[in-house]
């Protein structure tokens, strides 16, 4: 169970609304877009993520409510939107692990390039993240794709391996040629 905020804790509070987590008090949005949470709408309220939402509620910073005002926990939020994605907690486990590290991870370009993930001050990814679950098929064509992408982009692909004990373990990836060999 996560502990309470203390009193100088800065808290913000965020209206789910179907799948998609959205603040609309301006008190703590410049903040959060600086540390590079969310997307600003036309509105000026912040839409998160769910990786978002569920890691600042993880971390005390963000209080979720339904329409009627009820609070979530973490497991809760969690549940609700896992209904929408199933691989939702796989896909969290590396978003949370690569916040840790210090990075700013923002939703990929669909497909099987799940983040786009920048180093701290950098206004470009860096690197696109291919998750990939332990003991979970998967296709080669798909990884060929994102190697493909990820250079047409002039980025680093990563594949993240999720562990069934939870750990992440990163590999570069990257197209080799055989011709000259």
């Amino acid at each position: 169970m996560a502990e309470k905020p203390s009193e100088t804790q800065s808290i913000t509070y965020g209206l789910i609304y179907n799948s998609e987590v959205i603040i609309y008090e301006n008190s703590n949005i410049d903040e959060l877009v600086s540390k590079g949470y969310g997307e600003l709408m036309s509105n000026g309220a912040l839409k998160l993520t769910p990786y978002e939402a569920l890691y600042l509620v993880e971390n005390n910073k963000l209080i979720v409510r339904t329409k009627s005002g009820v609070e979530l926990e973490f497991n809760e939020l969690l549940r609700v939107l896992q209904s929408v994605n199933p691989q939702l907690w796989l896909l969290y486990v590396i978003y949370r692990d690569l916040r840790r590290r210090g990075y700013i991870v923002k939703e990929g370009f669909g497909g099987k390039l799940a983040f786009r993930v920048y180093e701290k001050g950098k206004e470009e990814a860096s690197y696109l993240v291919y998750p990939f679950f332990e003991g979970s098929p998967e296709n080669i064509a798909n990884l060929l794709d994102g190697v493909k992408h990820s250079i047409s982009k002039n980025k680093q692909l990563i594949v993240a391996v999720v562990e069934r004990r939870g750990e992440v373990i990163y590999y570069s990836c990257s197209e080799a040629s055989l011709k000259n060999i």
